[in-house]
Formats: C-alpha cells, sequence, structure tokens
C-alpha cells in the first residue's frame, strides 16, 4: 500500500514487531530524503482486523488520507467513478459488529498482557527477554525472546506442550518476492534467534508459572 501512496523510491517503512513501535524520531529524515510510513498494525488485539488504520499529520502530505480512502473502496470516492485502480478492502458488517464489542474489552486485555510479560520478564532466567521503551506503551501482541539455541529450545517447548512460534524465519529481504542482495547481519541474527510464547491475556497464574518453571530448566 505504501508503494501505491508514495510514487517514490525514497520511502522509509517502519514495522512494529510484536507491537513495539520503533523509534520513528532517531531516523534523520531531512538527511536521508525519506518519507516514512509506520506499520503498527500489530499495536492491537482484536481479532476482526486484519490490519489496522491510517494516521497521518497534516501537512504538505495530508492528501495521504484520500489517497488511502480512495485505495480501500475500489479507487473510487463516488460511486462507479474509479478514479484509480484501487483495492477491495472494506469491512464486513459481521466483522465490524464483533470489532465493536472487542474494542470496549480492548484495555482491559491489553493490561493483562502487559501484566503478564512483566512475570515473564522478570522469573525467566535462561533467555533473553524483550526490552520496552521508556517513551512507548508495548502492548504485547506477542512476546519474544532471544536466545543462540532458538530451534532446540521450540522443541523443548513443543515437547512440554507449550506453544511457540517463529516471527519470521526468513528475513523480508531474502524472500523470493524481494530477493535483494544486501548484508543485513542484524536481521539475520534476529531470524535465527528469536521466539514468542505465550502471553495472550486468557493465560492462569498456573500457566504462566508453568512456562516459566518449563524454560528455567531447559539449557
Amino acid at each position: 500500500v505504501a508503494s501505491y501512496l508514495y510514487k517514490t523510491k525514497d520511502l522509509g517503512i517502519s514495522f512494529t514487531g510484536g507491537a513495539q513501535t520503533c523509534n520513528v524520531d532517531g531516523i534523520n529524515l531531512s538527511k536521508n530524503r525519506l518519507i516514512v510510513f509506520s506499520d503498527a498494525s500489530f499495536g492491537r488485539d482484536c481479532n476482526p482486523f486484519a490490519g489496522g488504520f491510517i494516521q497521518w499529520q497534516n501537512g504538505p502530505i495530508c492528501w495521504i488520507a484520500r489517497k488511502a480512502k480512495l485505495l480501500r473502496n475500489q479507487g473510487m470516492e463516488i460511486r462507479y467513478q474509479n478514479e484509480v485502480v484501487g483495492f477491495n478492502n472494506r469491512m464486513t458488517d459481521i466483522h465490524a459488529a464483533i470489532g465493536r464489542v472487542q474494542l470496549k474489552k480492548l484495555r482491559e486485555r491489553t493490561t493483562q498482557r502487559q501484566k503478564n510479560a512483566k512475570f515473564l520478564s522478570e522469573n525467566l532466567s535462561t533467555v533473553t527477554v524483550p526490552t520496552a521503551s521508556s517513551d512507548a506503551e508495548h502492548v504485547y501482541h506477542q512476546y519474544t525472546i532471544t536466545t543462540d539455541r532458538r530451534d532446540d529450545l521450540s522443541e523443548y517447548l513443543n515437547q512440554a506442550e507449550i506453544g511457540n512460534g517463529v516471527y519470521y524465519p526468513i528475513p523480508v529481504h531474502q524472500l523470493p518476492s524481494f530477493g535483494k542482495q544486501i548484508d543485513l547481519p542484524n536481521t539475520k541474527a534476529a531470524a535465527k534467534q528469536a521466539l514468542s510464547i505465550p502471553v495472550h491475556p486468557l493465560l492462569t497464574s498456573e500457566e504462566l508459572n508453568r512456562i516459566v518453571e518449563v524454560m528455567n530448566e531447559w539449557y
């Protein structure tokens, strides 16, 4: 979508991994002549939404709002007057109805995720736990630890019937759809070391304690 909104190669995209927003202020926009498009779609915990919403600042590029609206509705603002080639990204009434109910519980669910994450971070001892920025609120869509023995740990947790997942095993620049020949050592390391474990708001105290106990016995 970003490439449709901005017809430029000078585009930076920041991604919210696990629901911790990146430090966009740390990007020197004027020096690097970049327009930043920040993906924070994981900063929510509502099942009906396969994406999120677009937020923009008034200014020279405030036209992005109208362009985005055109793209989501088959390229038209007035019915059957398609100005651009767009998408059919409109939410169904059923999804909207479910989402309205879940939004009322969003703060409660997010708070519980944060409590679960805090418990894990304070008690896990055999892995590197995630960090949270002091000037942003981490909502822990995922709780992602790192270890040099990620695959061994994943198999160990599978045997203990503790859910876990890798987000994501192949760096984006190495996917066939991009195939960029660039050296990104930190990205490669993260793809080999990152593992997400349960943090969802329905976890019981017994389940959280078992996760900690099992993981602390590993190594």
